[in-house]
Protein backbone atom coordinates (compact mmCIF):
# COMPACT_ATOMS: atom_id res chain seq x y z
CA UNK A 1 0.00 0.00 0.00
CA UNK A 2 1.06 3.51 -0.76
CA UNK A 3 1.44 5.96 1.97
CA UNK A 4 0.36 9.59 1.61
CA UNK A 5 3.99 10.66 1.61
CA UNK A 6 4.90 8.29 -1.27
CA UNK A 7 1.95 9.55 -3.36
CA UNK A 8 2.91 13.16 -2.77
CA UNK A 9 6.54 12.44 -3.70
CA UNK A 10 5.48 10.75 -6.96
CA UNK A 11 3.25 13.75 -7.88
CA UNK A 12 6.21 16.09 -7.32
CA UNK A 13 8.48 13.90 -9.44
CA UNK A 14 5.92 13.79 -12.28
CA UNK A 15 5.39 17.56 -12.07
CA UNK A 16 9.17 18.14 -12.10
CA UNK A 17 9.49 15.85 -15.12
CA UNK A 18 6.79 17.74 -17.04
CA UNK A 19 8.45 21.07 -16.24
CA UNK A 20 11.89 19.80 -17.31
CA UNK A 21 10.44 18.44 -20.57
CA UNK A 22 8.78 21.80 -21.26
CA UNK A 23 12.04 23.64 -20.55
CA UNK A 24 14.01 21.30 -22.81
CA UNK A 25 11.38 21.54 -25.58
CA UNK A 26 11.41 25.33 -25.54
CA UNK A 27 7.72 25.64 -24.61
CA UNK A 28 8.58 27.00 -21.18
CA UNK A 29 11.33 29.35 -20.12
CA UNK A 30 13.09 29.64 -16.77
CA UNK A 31 13.06 33.43 -17.12
CA UNK A 32 9.57 34.78 -16.24
CA UNK A 33 10.27 38.05 -18.08
CA UNK A 34 11.04 36.14 -21.26
CA UNK A 35 7.87 34.08 -20.85
CA UNK A 36 5.63 37.15 -21.03
CA UNK A 37 4.75 37.86 -24.65
CA UNK A 38 5.76 41.21 -26.00
CA UNK A 39 2.80 43.56 -26.53
CA UNK A 40 4.01 43.94 -30.13
CA UNK A 41 3.50 40.20 -30.73
CA UNK A 42 -0.06 40.02 -29.46
CA UNK A 43 -2.34 40.61 -32.43
CA UNK A 44 -5.96 39.65 -32.66
CA UNK A 45 -6.73 37.52 -35.70
CA UNK A 46 -8.77 38.96 -38.55
CA UNK A 47 -12.45 38.14 -38.10
CA UNK A 48 -14.62 37.34 -41.14
CA UNK A 49 -17.23 40.02 -41.72
CA UNK A 50 -15.36 42.60 -39.63
CA UNK A 51 -12.86 45.02 -41.24
CA UNK A 52 -9.29 44.14 -40.21
CA UNK A 53 -8.49 47.61 -38.86
CA UNK A 54 -6.52 48.55 -35.77
CA UNK A 55 -6.18 51.31 -33.22
CA UNK A 56 -3.55 54.08 -33.35
CA UNK A 57 -0.18 52.78 -32.19
CA UNK A 58 -0.91 49.14 -32.99
CA UNK A 59 2.03 47.62 -34.83
CA UNK A 60 4.15 50.73 -34.25
CA UNK A 61 7.81 50.30 -33.48
CA UNK A 62 10.34 47.74 -34.52
CA UNK A 63 9.19 44.63 -36.36
CA UNK A 64 10.13 41.71 -34.10
CA UNK A 65 9.34 38.81 -36.42
CA UNK A 66 9.76 38.37 -40.17
CA UNK A 67 6.96 38.53 -42.70
CA UNK A 68 6.34 35.29 -44.57
CA UNK A 69 6.43 36.01 -48.30
CA UNK A 70 4.23 34.21 -50.88
CA UNK A 71 6.90 31.51 -51.30
CA UNK A 72 7.07 30.77 -47.56
CA UNK A 73 10.37 32.62 -47.02
CA UNK A 74 10.90 34.94 -44.04
CA UNK A 75 11.65 38.56 -45.00
CA UNK A 76 12.54 41.54 -42.83
CA UNK A 77 11.62 45.20 -43.42
CA UNK A 78 13.68 47.13 -45.91
CA UNK A 79 13.91 50.74 -46.94
CA UNK A 80 13.12 50.02 -50.54
CA UNK A 81 10.19 51.09 -52.64
CA UNK A 82 7.95 48.74 -54.61
CA UNK A 83 9.73 46.93 -57.38
CA UNK A 84 8.65 46.98 -60.97
CA UNK A 85 5.51 44.95 -61.51
CA UNK A 86 3.77 45.90 -58.26
CA UNK A 87 0.29 47.44 -58.54
CA UNK A 88 -0.51 50.75 -56.84
CA UNK A 89 -3.48 50.54 -54.49
CA UNK A 90 -5.16 52.91 -52.04
CA UNK A 91 -6.43 52.15 -48.55
CA UNK A 92 -10.22 52.49 -48.26
CA UNK A 93 -10.36 52.05 -44.46
CA UNK A 94 -8.57 53.99 -41.77
CA UNK A 95 -6.13 51.79 -39.85
CA UNK A 96 -5.93 48.85 -42.29
CA UNK A 97 -3.65 46.31 -40.65
CA UNK A 98 -0.54 45.03 -42.44
CA UNK A 99 0.40 41.62 -41.02
CA UNK A 100 3.34 39.21 -41.14
CA UNK A 101 1.02 36.55 -42.61
CA UNK A 102 -2.66 36.46 -43.59
CA UNK A 103 -5.39 36.18 -40.94
CA UNK A 104 -3.42 35.67 -37.72
CA UNK A 105 -0.01 37.20 -38.40
CA UNK A 106 1.44 39.85 -36.12
CA UNK A 107 0.32 43.38 -36.96
CA UNK A 108 3.41 45.29 -38.13
CA UNK A 109 1.73 48.54 -39.05
CA UNK A 110 -1.45 50.40 -39.89
CA UNK A 111 -2.30 52.09 -43.16
CA UNK A 112 -4.37 55.28 -43.05
CA UNK A 113 -7.35 55.81 -45.36
CA UNK A 114 -6.41 57.28 -48.77
CA UNK A 115 -2.76 56.21 -48.38
CA UNK A 116 -1.22 54.69 -51.47
CA UNK A 117 0.91 51.56 -51.23
CA UNK A 118 1.66 48.66 -53.56
CA UNK A 119 0.56 45.04 -53.89
CA UNK A 120 2.58 42.34 -55.67
CA UNK A 121 0.17 39.41 -55.71
CA UNK A 122 -2.92 38.06 -53.97
CA UNK A 123 -3.77 34.83 -52.22
CA UNK A 124 -6.95 33.33 -50.74
CA UNK A 125 -6.56 32.60 -47.02
CA UNK A 126 -8.32 30.23 -44.66
CA UNK A 127 -10.72 32.99 -43.54
CA UNK A 128 -12.21 33.09 -47.05
CA UNK A 129 -10.79 36.52 -47.88
CA UNK A 130 -8.22 37.40 -50.49
CA UNK A 131 -5.07 38.95 -49.03
CA UNK A 132 -2.57 41.07 -50.95
CA UNK A 133 1.18 40.82 -50.40
CA UNK A 134 1.98 44.50 -49.96
CA UNK A 135 4.72 47.00 -49.24
CA UNK A 136 4.04 50.07 -47.11
CA UNK A 137 6.73 52.33 -45.67
CA UNK A 138 9.39 49.70 -46.33
CA UNK A 139 7.47 46.93 -44.54
CA UNK A 140 6.39 43.91 -46.49
CA UNK A 141 3.23 42.22 -45.28
CA UNK A 142 -0.30 41.06 -45.99
CA UNK A 143 -3.40 43.30 -46.20
CA UNK A 144 -6.93 42.02 -46.64
CA UNK A 145 -8.35 43.01 -50.04
CA UNK A 146 -11.56 44.56 -48.73
CA UNK A 147 -9.36 47.33 -47.27
CA UNK A 148 -7.81 48.55 -50.54
CA UNK A 149 -8.72 49.34 -54.16
CA UNK A 150 -6.57 49.48 -57.26
CA UNK A 151 -5.52 53.01 -58.24
CA UNK A 152 -6.70 54.07 -61.70
CA UNK A 153 -4.80 57.05 -63.03
CA UNK A 154 -7.03 59.21 -65.26
CA UNK A 155 -4.51 61.60 -66.77
CA UNK A 156 -4.30 61.49 -70.58
CA UNK A 157 -1.90 58.74 -71.59
CA UNK A 158 -1.75 57.24 -68.10
CA UNK A 159 -1.07 53.50 -68.16
CA UNK A 160 -3.77 51.04 -67.27
CA UNK A 161 -3.23 49.42 -63.89
CA UNK A 162 -1.62 46.01 -63.82
CA UNK A 163 -4.06 43.28 -62.78
CA UNK A 164 -2.88 41.74 -59.52
CA UNK A 165 -1.83 38.14 -60.18
CA UNK A 166 -2.37 35.21 -57.83
CA UNK A 167 0.67 34.33 -55.73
Amino acid sequence: MKTAETSRLRRHIVTAGILLAALAGGTLTANPAAAAPSPDLISPPAIPGVPDVGQPGEGAGRQLEPTIDPHGNPVWPTHTTPRRGWTHVIAVADGARIRTRPVSGTVIGLIARDTQFAVSCKSRARDGYIWGYAIHKGRLGWVRDDLWDIVYYTAPGAPAPRPIPWC
